[in-house]
């Protein structure tokens, strides 16, 4: 059985003070210093498809964004794409335990 242990002493750069760690290590980042750095769980490929997607719902938000609500949607959508495809971080893949194959 794994055991899940919060450090919340520990200053992140987010600034939020907690840090998940397992008894594997840090589960969604690693702390060097005071500073927190992600893992990258997103490979090469994923991380193309992730940023045209965003950007392609990016251009339906600015077109749509005063239509209807379908324009903030894909604004979002299309923003959290671009992020996790650009940084090669996804908050959710990493929730469920995501790790990025070294041979990709």
């Amino acid at each position: 059985m794994r055991q899940l242990y919060i450090f919340s002493s520990l200053r992140t750069v987010s600034g939020s003070g907690h840090l998940l760690v397992d008894e594997d290590g840090p589960r969604y980042g690693q702390l060097q210093g005071d500073k927190m750095f992600y893992v990258k769980n997103v490979p090469t490929w994923e991380r193309i498809v992730r940023v045209i997607a965003g950007m392609a719902c990016l251009v339906l938000a600015y077109l749509n964004w005063g239509d209807s609500s379908i324009g903030v949607g894909a604004g979002i959508i299309g923003a959290m794409l671009s992020m996790s495809g650009l940084l090669g971080f996804c908050p959710m893949c990493a929730m469920v335990g995501r790790k990025l194959d070294k041979g990709v």
